[in-house]
C-alpha cells in the first residue's frame, strides 16, 4: 500500500471517530476527533520541515502520541528517545543522529539543554507545539515516497555505541498490515506498557489506529505493574 493511501486511511479514522480514544493512567481521555484537533495544530508548527529527522525525547503522554503522526503525516523521520536514558547514552545518539529538530518536555535538565546550545541542536518543547487557535489544515505532505525513512529506532548500545537501525515508509506500512491480518482487532482498547524507544511500539500504536480500537498509554508505573490498569480501564489486547 502506498504511503498516501495509508496515512489517508488513517487520518480518516481520526475524522470519523468520536467513540475511540487516547487515555492516559490518569484517566484523561481524549477522542480521535479531538487528537486530529491536536495534531493539526502541531502539523502548522512542523510545516517548515520535511523529510527531517525530528527525536521525540519525553514522556509518554497523548500530546507524544500526536506529535508521533504529525512526524509521519508531514513527511518527516520520528526517532524516539527515552528520556529517563543516561545523559551519555542521549549524547552518544544525538551527536551519531545529528537530528534536525529535538522535542523536549519543558523540566528538561540543564545539562542536556547546555549540551544541545552548545552543539547547535534545535529544540522546541512539545507543549508549545499544541498551542495556538484551531485552523483549517490541509495535510499536504502525504505524497510521501515509500523509501524515505518513516522512522530510525536505536540500538541499546550496551556493548558500544547505539546504532540506528532506519525503518523506510513501505517496510513500516507492510508490518502493520501484516499484523492486521494476524491479529484481526476491531474497536478494542490496546494497553501500551512499552518505552516508545522499544520498536514494539510499532505493532500497537498503528494497528490500533487502524483497526478503529483505542489506546491506553501506560507510565513507566504503569509497565512494571500493569494489573491495575489493565482493570480499571477495561484493556481487552495487549501486544507483548
Amino acid at each position: 500500500m502506498k504511503p498516501k493511501i495509508f496515512y489517508t486511511k488513517m487520518l480518516e479514522v481520526f475524522s470519523n471517530s468520536n467513540e475511540n480514544f487516547l487515555i492516559d493512567s490518569t484517566g484523561k481521555k481524549t477522542t480521535y476527533l479531538e487528537a486530529k484537533s491536536l495534531i493539526s495544530k502541531c502539523y502548522t508548527k512542523l510545516k517548515n520541515y520535511e523529510n527531517k529527522k525530528i527525536v521525540i525525547l519525553s514522556e509518554k503522554s497523548i500530546l507524544n502520541y500526536c506529535l508521533i503522526l504529525t512526524i509521519l503525516f508531514s513527511g518527516n523521520t520520528w526517532v524516539p528517545l527515552n528520556p529517563d536514558n543516561p545523559f551519555q547514552r542521549i549524547r552518544d545518539i544525538l551527536k551519531t543522529l545529528e537530528p534536525d529538530l529535538l522535542i523536549l518536555d519543558k523540566d528538561t535538565k540543564d545539562d542536556l539543554l547546555q549540551f544541545l546550545d552548545k552543539n547547535l541542536i534545535k529544540y522546541k518543547f512539545i507543549d508549545d507545539l499544541f498551542l495556538g487557535l484551531e485552523t483549517e489544515v490541509t495535510f499536504d505532505r502525504l505524497e510521501i515516497k515509500p523509501k524515505h525513512l518513516s522512522m530510525i529506532y536505536f540500538t541499546s548500545g550496551s556493548t558500544d555505541i547505539p546504532k540506528g537501525v532506519m525503518i523506510k515508509h513501505e517496510s513500516f506500512i507492510q508490518n502493520v498490515l501484516n499484523i492486521l491480518k494476524i491479529v484481526k482487532p476491531k474497536k478494542n482498547i490496546f494497553g501500551d506498557y512499552h518505552d516508545l524507544s522499544f520498536v514494539i511500539s510499532i505493532p500497537i500504536i498503528f494497528p490500533a489506529i487502524m483497526s478503529e480500537s483505542s489506546i491506553f498509554i501506560g507510565n513507566k508505573f504503569d509497565n512494571i505493574l500493569p494489573c491495575n490498569s489493565i482493570l480499571n480501564f477495561n484493556i481487552d489486547f495487549l501486544i507483548t
